[in-house]
């Protein structure tokens, strides 16, 4: 009599890995948007190839469960159980997807809250997307959204030298889309923006007026970027204006950390605050910086604080986007943009796209100058 087989074949490493890991995202231990150890820590931590665990990222990837962006690594874009209920729910309710660089402490979290109060005020489903400043992840997320059948899309572009190729089809295409925090030249898109050539001109107007006139530009690369080439064109008109000659040789546009997206690890931000004590040593003459974003103001005001500079007495510093109530972190003297109204009307906007209404191409909104005692009359 043949006996019953006493062995029964167990699954494959690489679906045990695939399983494991699918589960957390499941289970929302790894949440949207997070990364997922490397391969390597992944090969060390089940004791098998890195061959195996490839496969294993790769049906992860074929689930739609994570994205892997070459050189950052594989993040977490939904799990089974929202797409589940997303799709159960898209029948009765409009789904708008929400494309953002990151969630940051001041304007871009201010931003999200005020487009997910909206949404939910309309009870439309967000669902968010985060592209850490890499076109190409821009890019799957649109494509994704798409398949996955949103009603329309909210974007706040990455910036860069190029335009994505992808919103340009949505612009084609026709399909509902709203682009908020930049304007970008040349489309018919609609867009919700800051005017920040105004506001950078009322600035620097300010910093006049506190008798300032070697006043250095601290700047991301600019060029081809709408929101900071806007920024850059008020400070010349302030200058023009005044008839005051610009000196370009005293600004500073070439840091690690905050290009093409806040890097936030060590290396990077301790180079650029050596840069900046480097500048500063080197252009003695410089009374005020004007940063275009917080985190370059902060690395400036920690530069100083180890060359023995005083804020305000011995450099003012000022800058776009101060996160609000956060303990421990400098405030500085900045603009502050109307990130509340921006969030409502973007989805206010993308409603009238979905429904075939017409709209505004532009809508642009003034933002207002807020003093921290960062900035001083000499």
């Amino acid at each position: 009599m043949k006996q019953p087989n006493q062995y029964v074949k167990s699954s494959p490493q690489y679906e045990k890995i695939y399983k494991e890991i699918k589960a957390s995202i499941i289970n929302q231990e790894v949440k949207l948007g997070e990364k997922l150890p490397t391969e390597k820590e992944l090969t060390t931590k089940f004791n098998v190839s890195r061959i195996t665990t490839k496969k294993a990222l790769d049906m992860l990837v074929s689930d739609q469960l994570i994205e892997r962006i070459p050189g950052k690594g594989s993040f977490v874009t939904s799990s089974e159980n929202m797409l589940k209920t997303s799709s159960s729910k898209k029948r009765n309710q409009t789904v708008i997807g929400y494309i953002v660089p990151d969630l940051d402490e001041s304007h871009g979290l201010e931003l999200f809250l005020s487009l997910e109060n909206a949404a939910a005020e309309k009870n439309f489903q967000l669902i968010i997307k985060r592209t850490y400043g890499d076109i190409n992840l821009e890019k799957q997320a649109i494509r994704s959204l798409i398949e996955f059948e949103v009603d329309g899309l909210i974007i706040l572009p990455v910036s860069g030298e190029y335009y994505n190729e992808e919103i340009v089809k949505l612009n084609m295409q026709r399909f509902p889309h709203v682009l908020v925090d930049r304007y970008l030249k040349g489309f018919d898109t609609t867009m919700i923006f800051t005017d920040n050539r105004e506001i950078t001109r009322k600035a620097v107007d300010y910093l006049f007026d506190l008798q300032h006139k070697h006043i250095a530009l601290f700047s991301p690369p600019y060029k081809d970027t709408s929101a900071i080439e806007d920024r850059v064109e008020g400070f010349f008109q302030a200058y023009a204006e005044r008839g005051i000659p610009i000196n370009k040789k005293i600004w500073l546009t070439n840091f690690h950390s905050s290009f093409p997206y806040p890097k936030y690890d060590l290396e990077s931000i301790e180079h650029d605050i050596k840069l900046i004590q480097e500048h500063l040593k080197q252009n003695s003459k410089i009374t005020a910086v004007f940063a275009m974003e917080y985190n370059i103001a902060a690395l400036t005001y920690e530069a100083s604080r180890r060359m023995n500079l005083s804020i305000p007495e011995d450099l003012s510093i000022i800058c776009f986007d101060n996160p609000e109530n956060s303990i421990g972190r400098k405030q500085f003297t900045h603009i502050k943009q109307n990130a509340k109204v921006m969030g409502r009307k973007a989805v206010e906007s993308l409603e009238a796209l979905i429904k075939n209404e017409s709209i505004p191409i532009k809508t642009t909104l003034e933002a207002e100058l807020v003093e921290k005692h960062t900035a001083r009359r000499i």
